[in-house]
Order: structure tokens, then sequence, then C-alpha cells
């Protein structure tokens, strides 16, 4: 089964190039050294710790029939549970800055990006493709790269939903109703019109459409 490779949950080192151990509190999260799991429990984890879930633990990356790698449940949820806290591992705003950044990567980033899709294609493509909203800057909005929830899949009909807080710098992934183990996890995603964003505006007409044919069909 093809999945993608397990990484240190702060500075990205695969797990091929060093053992990683879990968090001495949750029992859950991975981490490549004392190091990492210092600065990681200072800038995060110490608020999330137990509160959330974990990769390899409570959900897991998969292949997803046909469609590439996809995130799978691997427990059961309950409504707004929270699922995954992440941190970006970049930030940037509009594609000059992405230029900047991506010539500024850390190996360990690079090498865990480019396991994203779409395959074969650059640095700046695999990016900008996976990135997602973190708040808005003036005229322009900061993106940010999530690599494990980037493979969350776009539907009109989501089971979870998703928000950047910007007091603690991630962003939080909940269960939009219960989910039992194995579901696909799937969300939302705001549609980009050249600078402007149309959030989810192709979706809530889908929706709103397939609710009026099920009230024409229950009044018929």
């Amino acid at each position: 089964m093809n999945t993608s490779k397990e990484f240190c949950a702060f500075c990205c080192k695969v797990d091929s190039d060093v053992p990683l151990f879990q968090c001495g509190k949750c029992k859950k999260r991975k981490l490549c050294s004392r190091k990492c799991q210092r600065l990681d429990w200072k800038v995060s984890h110490q608020r999330w710790c137990g509160k959330s879930g974990e990769i390899g633990f409570d959900y897991e990356v998969r292949e997803s029939s046909g469609k590439g790698l996809g995130v799978f449940t691997m427990r059961n949820f309950s409504r707004h549970d929270k699922i995954m806290v992440e941190r970006p591992e970049i930030k940037y705003v509009g594609i000059e800055n992405l230029y900047e950044v991506v010539g500024e990567l850390k190996p360990n980033i690079r090498s865990a990006a480019n396991q994203l899709g779409p395959i074969g294609g650059s640095m700046i493509k695999k990016i900008s493709n996976n990135s997602m909203l973190c708040q808005r800057d003036g005229k322009e909005s900061m993106s940010g790269l999530f690599l494990t929830m980037s493979r969350i899949n776009h539907d009109c009909l989501p089971n979870s939903s998703h928000s950047y807080l910007e007091n603690s710098g991630v962003k939080i992934l909940v269960a939009s109703w219960k989910l039992s183990r194995v579901p696909k996890l799937q969300f939302l995603i705001p549609i980009k019109s050249g600078r402007k964003l149309i959030d989810n505006f192709i979706c809530k007409l889908y929706i709103t459409l397939l609710a009026t044919v099920y009230v024409v069909a229950a009044t018929n």
C-alpha cells in the first residue's frame, strides 16, 4: 500500500533519516530529537497535547482509490472533535514572495513537500497547489503549506471543516458530524479568482440546488 513517509512533527525529518519517538505525555506525536520536542512543546504542542488527533494513531495518510493519497480516520470521532492541529511549514503572500520562500527552503521541508502532487511538478507548483489560506493581509491573502492537511480531499458535502487560529499560528480540523473509523476526510476548498477569494461559492450553489431537488421531489 502506498503511504506517505512519516516525518518529525517539528522539523520534518523523515523516519528513514532518523528514528522517531513519541511525545512522553500523549504518547502519539512523533519527533526526531529532544531539541525538536522542546521546541515543538513551546511553540504549540503544549496547548494541544492530548486534545487532538495525531497521525499514525487517530488518522493516517494512504492511497485513496485512484485519487492519490488521502487522509483517513483510524478511530471514531464525535461532532466537533479536533481531528488534527497543524502548523504551516511555510507562509507567503503572493507568487513573488513564494519564489523567495522556496529559494530558502530547508532540506527537510523541501524533501517532505516533494512528496506532494503534481508528480513531477516544480516545487513552486507543488506548494501553490497544496497551500491553504492562513489570514488576510490587506488586499492580499497569506497562504501556508500544511503538509498533512493538504492531503485531505475536496468535497461539496464535507465531513470536516478547518479554521486558522492567528494567535496560535495553527490550523485546526474538526469533525462536522460523528465519524466512524476509516472514512476519508473531506472539506470545502475556497475557489480563487485572481486575487479575490470566493469562499465555497460553487459548493454552496451545488448544495442549494441539491436541497431544492429534494424538496421538489418530496412535495410531488
